[in-house]
């Protein structure tokens, strides 16, 4: 039996409701500050009652932060080094709204946090309690790497796109062979005929490639799409570093305000290119 709803077909079988809706895939990659922090029932914390106590626990587990828990089981003080990572000496702070975001802040926002207030970390709050921690270090993890290469992926996949309707691979192609010599426009024709020439020249293109169509054949973009040579020198660059470091996920390389910067910025531009590159 079909039943027609609105202009989607369902199908009951076996008493099951099958969706033409089951068939498209819609990603939304959903990351949060709580998901890739510390929650509080797990976290190692002093009593405040010791600071050579806290003192051995940073140096031992080389942290820079660690929780005071009170008489009452509250965390509203904490220990931090007076240097990064250096356990010498440490300071006894109050955990206020300068230190803290609500637990559920997602990864866009965490990350302009980060960027904006070049904080090193923020307790997680659900505006009762101290819930949880994030730090920079918990920036290399899986989730984050996933969301990561979700955005810069999209980007090389739509601009190319956007560019293969716009200029020949012929034109491409000869472009590239003019800088016979340089090894990483050689390697990018070198798998295209190693491949027989069976996809198209721009499935070989990564953002670095795609940096030089723009350059070159900018006369073929009309209008907002001229909009694309305010990124492509940024291809060539922080875009392509972040694509090495993402691509590269064992290696802990995203901890740093330079790295968060590059993120924060990569994630900014990402909407507007999109917008360029996916207008009708």
């Amino acid at each position: 039996m079909q039943i027609a709803i609105g202009k989607v077909w369902l199908q009951k079988k076996g008493g099951i409701m099958v969706s033409k809706s089951d068939f498209s895939y819609n990603i939304e990659i959903k990351v949060t500050a709580a998901q890739i922090g510390i929650n509080k029932w797990d976290w190692i914390f002093a009593n405040g009652k010791s600071e050579a106590r806290a003192k051995r626990l940073m140096k031992k587990h080389k942290f820079d932060v660690l929780p005071i828990k009170d008489d009452k089981g509250q965390f509203k003080e904490y220990y931090s080094t007076r240097i990064w990572n250096n356990y010498d000496g440490l300071n006894r702070n109050l955990i206020d709204s300068t230190t803290t975001i609500y637990y559920n802040t997602g990864l866009r926002e965490l990350i302009k946090r980060f960027n904006k207030e070049s904080r090193h970390y923020y307790f997680l709050t659900d505006y009762e309690e101290i819930v949880g921690l994030v730090s920079l270090a918990n920036l290399s993890c899986q989730a984050v790497y996933n969301y990561l290469y979700y955005i810069i992926s999209g980007i090389e996949t739509s601009v190319s796109s956007f560019l293969q309707e716009r200029v020949s691979q012929e034109f491409v192609i000869s472009e590239f062979e003019k800088r016979e010599g340089t090894d990483h426009y050689e390697n990018a024709i070198r798998r295209f005929n190693a491949d027989s020439q069976e996809h198209s020249f721009y499935d070989y293109l990564d953002f670095k490639d795609l940096a030089l169509v723009i350059n070159k054949f900018q006369k073929e973009l009309r209008g907002d799409e001229k909009g694309l040579l305010n990124f492509y020198k940024k291809f060539e660059s922080s875009y392509n570093d972040l694509r090495i470091k993402v691509m590269h996920p064992v290696r802990t390389l995203l901890t740093t305000h330079e790295a968060i910067s590059q993120i924060d910025e990569l994630l900014d531009d990402y909407s507007s290119i999109m917008n360029i590159t996916n207008k009708k």
